[in-house]
């Protein structure tokens, strides 16, 4: 007798078999032909789901609010957001794209803050804790979407409020959360298109995709190549694949259309473009360093470390170099990307056992597909041009790839289930794993580094003591911004310690010291310069910022 596959709600994707010719009752009936390409909606939800998302949304607010209590003093790209606001907020928007050409984080700190009364920095903090409610809520909700029973959407819940590189995150004043944020609840509603297209399910993902591109570039990217994977849809006629990914493309191509009449009526829009044209610069580079950059990197790797090394044998490694030289990007990426999710769960991940609670249907295997790819193209633009990555613009990928984790989370507490009769060391196995898990959790909750506080205490102290009109020097921008006399943007290298003659010019100085001892550039100018220690600001380990007045020059 053949046998027909049903879908059990509870159970995620995993097929049940059921004999097609018998019913539930036992009765034999012919069983009903189900249409190949009939798209089955996502299942309704159900409410012992919302709970697992209230418990996700509310322990992501507590624990930025925790975070945020518990953190000395803003980043400085922080410091730039906000003073970015506040020009914004005086009505100086031409400042404002001059100090920070992709303004639309800062916006929503300005409007926060004029709706609420709130100072912008408490505003930035605020909405910063609102998307990563956001974030959390969408981790969660993905996972249900892929199939996450109950729990997996638990387990999804805790991997991401203890995730250590988010917690880190949480108290700073950044608009990648935005974009994370938007990424996966972009995802989300992707998955939901592929499944069902309609223009109910294409408009709100174009929309929220289109945010993320707010906050940063780098999502334009994925607003034009992700609808691509539509294409892959096997189930589905090729007219009608064509039909679906138009509609995906609707929002996109409304805002470039409506861009492109706005520029056209008043082209001195086109001063405010910002950053949106980088993409194109950055393909510019990818192209010379793919072209002349790599092939110059290579002959220098055979010339500066195999033929010193290798001695008459470096001639048979011209190919190896440039290999060599590949291997190395692609490593960087790799090992940024491991230390981004963790030892912990990359490890996991390659364990095929603890895999197979995860089973993936069409969209959400070409959704996820095409995701990692634009992810690793991304990063290899970047990696490719600077041999340098950041976890910042890693972390959207490993978010995608974090995704299997509360599966796998779940596969290994059903076998530490079922293996607890087994021997001692096999009955240990699994605690020692969750107490690992725990370690690391806790790692990215509690810091135990010295206080910074002396930052903000040096700023308000000069904002209360010196004269208006004093002239300071300082080598940490947080001084000026603490003190709020203007931090210096636009001339960064004011920030860099001068040689001693121009001392004359300054009536201040504050100066950052490291376990008790000052620059090198500070000492030589002390050498050289009369002057008195008035305030001075450490923490536990001698780490601090002293204030000096400069005197009279000496003979």
């Amino acid at each position: 007798m053949t046998a027909a596959i049903e879908q059990d709600p509870s159970r995620g994707n995993r097929p049940q078999r059921r004999d097609a010719g018998v019913s539930r009752t036992g009765d034999h009936r012919p069983a009903l032909p189900v249409p190949a390409q009939a798209a089955q909606p996502d299942p309704a939800p159900h409410p012992r789901w919302v709970d697992i998302a209230a418990f996700a949304v509310l322990g992501s607010l507590l624990l930025s609010a925790w975070l945020i209590a518990t953190t000395d003093k803003i980043n400085p790209d922080g410091a730039l957001y906000i003073d970015t606001a506040k020009r914004l907020l005086s009505g100086d928007v031409a400042a404002a794209y001059q100090l920070y050409p992709w303004p639309f984080f800062s916006a929503c700190i300005a409007l926060i803050s004029h709706a609420s009364g709130m100072h912008p920095e408490t505003s930035a903090l605020t909405l910063n804790a609102l998307l990563a409610g956001v974030l959390s809520l969408s981790f969660v909700g993905v996972v249900r979407s892929l199939g996450g029973d109950r729990k997996t959407l638990l387990f999804a819940a805790l991997v991401i409020l203890t995730f250590p590189y988010l917690n880190e995150k949480r108290a700073e004043v950044i608009r990648d959360i935005g974009y994370w944020s938007l990424y996966l609840l972009g995802l989300w509603l992707f998955l939901r298109y592929f499944r069902l297209p309609s223009w109910r399910r294409a408009l709100p993902w174009g929309a929220v995709t289109l945010l993320a591109v707010a906050f940063r570039i780098e999502g334009l990217a994925i607003l034009a190549l992700l609808p691509g994977t539509l294409l892959w849809r096997s189930d589905t006629p090729p007219d009608r694949r064509l039909r679906i990914t138009a509609t995906a493309y609707s929002v996109p191509a409304a805002a470039a259309v409506a861009l492109l009449v706005a520029v056209v009526l008043n082209p001195e829009l086109v001063k405010y473009s910002g950053r949106l044209f980088e993409p194109v610069n950055w393909l510019n580079q990818l192209w010379a360093a793919l072209s002349q950059g790599l092939d110059e990197k290579a002959r220098l790797l055979q010339a500066e470390v195999f033929r010193p090394t290798l001695g008459a044998y470096a001639r048979h490694t011209a190919d190896g170099a440039y290999s060599f030289l590949l291997a190395g990007i692609a490593g960087i990426v790799l090992f940024k990307l491991v230390s981004t999710l963790t030892p912990l769960y990359s490890g996991l991940l390659l364990i095929p056992r603890f895999r197979r609670r995860l089973v993936l249907d069409s969209a959400a295997r070409c959704t996820l597909a095409g995701l990692i790819a634009i992810n690793l193209a991304i990063l290899l633009v970047y990696v490719v041009q600077t041999y340098f990555l950041s976890s910042r613009f890693a972390f959207a990928l490993a978010l995608t790839l974090l995704l299997p984790v509360p599966f796998a989370l779940a596969s290994l507490h059903d076998h530490w289930l079922r293996g607890r009769g087994a021997r001692r060391g096999r009955r240990w196995a699994y605690p020692l794993y969750a107490a690992a898990l725990l370690v690391m959790a806790l790692s990215g909750l509690i810091t135990t580094s010295p206080s910074k506080q002396y930052v903000m205490d040096a700023g308000h102290w000069i904002r209360d003591n010196l004269p208006g009109d004093a002239r300071l020097l300082t080598n940490v921008i947080l001084v000026d911004y603490y003190s709020e006399r203007g931090v210096a943007w636009e001339a960064r290298a004011r920030y860099r310690l001068p040689p001693p003659s121009p001392l004359g010019s300054y009536d201040f100085a504050a100066i950052e010291k490291r376990s008790g001892r000052f620059p090198a550039g500070w000492q030589a100018i002390a050498a050289e310069q009369s002057v008195r220690p008035v305030a001075s600001f450490d923490n536990s380990r001698n780490d601090g910022i002293t204030i000096f007045q400069i005197l009279q020059r000496t003979p």
